[in-house]
Parts: structure tokens; C-alpha cells; sequence
């Protein structure tokens, strides 16, 4: 049956040769557009989707804007506002506040090795929603000092050419803000699914303790992170925040 099915094509094919290749090229087109439609989709919907313990009660906060141009959409929010939301609405049972931005990238160094890098300081609670899969060190000692970090492989690799030695050593991080000696306390494999992407994660705490202004509600660039308690209304609890700020 299949080897007369492609006899007929073939004898179709010789006797109506432009038809053929008009019908051969639209169904490559489809087909190919099919896949790349699937392969974006795809993609859209395991972006961002962590898995962890807590990450079916986690939420992020957008901010609206109203500019000359119409309503923005953000993603950065005042630097209070996590603290506030946890703070004053039950419905809350903790907040993270993320900060990330390659303004705050800059120079890891040991000894005579360096690598560039892009930091993303986390507040407490991170490890409960966000995946970080440790291949050395751990979640429990990551922050227990407010002047441990925790780097990827790559960047372990680059400075100690080893992940085994790169745990307890300390090494210098230059950068307009945020210079200075800094403790190893684990090893990570970057997520390629996630959406803002780093080399090192250092403290929230740490990153406050820098920048203190953020504490004033004028001033921000944090991503606010909720952990809701289970069985909030997402709806009623979204009217309930919507004019807050």
C-alpha cells in the first residue's frame, strides 16, 4: 500500500511539476511554522515555573502606571512595599524581595583569577519558591552570614577551575556599590528556565545595608515576590491591593 502511495506521487509529481512543488512548499511552510509555533509556546509556558515547596502559593506583585503614553505595566516596585504587604495583609504569609540588574554587575576575583558577573541579591523565603539546584553547599548556610554569596558553576569554575575548592574560600567582588570580601557558602547550576538571569546571589539584607535610601517608598527597582497563605482569594485578594500604593 505505502509503496503504490508513492508511486502515485512520484508519476503526479513528473506529470504536474509546478502544481507539486506549490503543494510540496506550502505543506513545508506549514509545517515548519507549526513547529516554531510550538517550540515559542513551549517555551512561554516553562518559563519561570520552579517547582519548588511553596511555588503553588507564589505570586509576583505588577505595578501600574498611569504615563503620558497610557498605563504601564511594571515589574519593579517601591522598596517597602514587600515588607508593608507582608506586614499588613493577613492574607500574606511571607514576601521576597528580588533586585536584579546588570547596573550592579561587576569584578569576582581570587587571587589572580577574575570573571565578570551579574549579581541578584534575595530576600529570606528565595529557596522556598525559586529553583537553585546546589551541587555544593546548601540552602540552610547559604545566607547565614550576611557576607556569604552563592555563585554558579561557571563562575567556580573560572575562578578555582575546581567546585570542590570553591566553598569557604574568600573572594573580592569590586563594584560601584557593593565592593568587598565575600564567603563562598555554595555552588549552583543556573536555571536555564528562569526569566532574570545571574552569576552570583548575595543577601537582600546585605543589599539594603548598602543602599538604605530604598527604604523610602520614592525610591525603587525591587521585584516584590508573595508567598500567599493557602486558600486566598487571588481575585478578592488582587481588589483588596489595587489601590494600595
Amino acid at each position: 500500500m505505502l509503496r503504490h502511495a508513492i508511486l502515485i506521487f512520484f508519476r503526479n509529481f513528473k506529470r504536474y511539476k509546478t502544481a507539486s512543488f506549490i503543494n510540496l512548499f506550502g505543506l513545508s511552510i506549514g509545517l515548519a511554522s507549526a513547529l516554531l509555533i510550538y517550540l515559542w509556546v513551549n517555551d512561554e509556558l516553562t518559563m519561570d515555573h520552579f517547582g519548588e515547596k511553596d511555588s503553588n502559593r507564589h505570586y509576583q506583585v505588577m505595578v501600574n502606571a498611569n504615563t503620558p503614553n497610557g498605563v504601564q505595566t511594571r515589574e519593579t516596585t517601591p522598596g517597602p512595599l514587600t515588607e508593608t504587604l507582608e506586614k499588613e495583609f493577613p492574607e500574606v504569609d511571607y514576601a521576597i524581595p528580588i533586585t536584579a540588574d546588570s547596573y550592579y554587575e561587576g569584578i569576582l576575583s581570587f587571587e589572580t583569577e577574575y570573571v565578570r558577573a551579574t549579581p541578584q541579591f534575595v530576600g529570606e523565603g528565595y529557596f522556598n519558591v525559586f529553583r537553585c539546584d546546589f551541587v555544593s553547599g546548601g540552602k540552610e548556610v547559604a545566607f547565614s552570614d550576611k557576607n556569604n554569596i552563592v555563585i554558579s558553576e561557571k563562575v567556580a569554575l573560572g575562578l578555582f577551575r575546581s567546585i570542590d575548592q570553591a566553598i569557604g574560600k574568600t573572594v573580592t567582588f569590586k563594584s560601584e556599590m557593593f565592593n568587598g570580601p565575600y564567603s563562598v557558602s555554595g555552588v549552583f547550576t543556573p536555571d536555564d528556565d528562569a526569566s532574570l538571569k545571574f552569576d552570583i546571589l548575595f543577601s537582600y539584607d546585605h543589599f539594603i545595608e548598602k543602599r538604605p535610601g530604598l527604604r523610602k517608598w520614592y525610591n525603587g527597582g525591587v521585584h516584590a515576590h508573595l508567598v500567599l497563605n493557602e486558600g486566598v482569594d487571588l481575585k478578592a485578594f488582587n481588589a483588596k491591593i489595587k489601590d494600595f500604593l
